[in-house]
């Protein structure tokens, strides 16, 4: 009794344990920047004083140039797409040192923001976030 009852608890548990289905996620992290971002972008105004700093956005790179400050460029890019905005990471190289880059990105027509992703999860983008325009 045993045997036959052993017998078919272990069928019963290869026939649901090899029916269920299984979901694979696939990768939502892409290699590059999304092509929607890609071009030059300017923000003219910065904490009260006048300047520009600069944001160009190409296929495999992100430079970026605050006002008065020299150029960083991000590489090694991979992004996801979290709901409405595109979340950048990669590899800074600046002032002779390398950092890691976590950036969140959010478009609307010609105009852009850029936030770093820890602000962004605890925060989110704000009204009157810096508001850079592509020319």
């Amino acid at each position: 009794m045993k045997k036959w009852f052993l017998g078919i608890v272990t069928a019963l548990a290869l026939v649901f344990g090899v029916s269920a289905t299984t979901t694979a996620n696939a990768s939502s992290w892409h290699k590059g920047t999304p092509s929607s971002l890609r071009g030059t972008y300017f923000y003219k105004y910065h904490d009260g004083v006048r300047g520009t700093d600069i944001y160009k956005i190409t296929k495999s790179s992100v430079y970026y140039t605050p006002t008065g400050a020299p150029t960083s460029k991000t590489t090694g890019i991979k992004y996801e797409k979290v709901g409405k905005y595109y979340r950048i990471k990669g590899t800074t190289h600046a002032y002779g040192r390398k950092f890691g880059y976590d950036e969140v990105f959010y478009k609307k027509g010609h105009s852009m923001k850029a936030l770093g992703y820890s602000q962004y999860k605890h925060g989110g983008f704000s009204k009157d976030h810096y508001i850079f325009y592509k020319q």
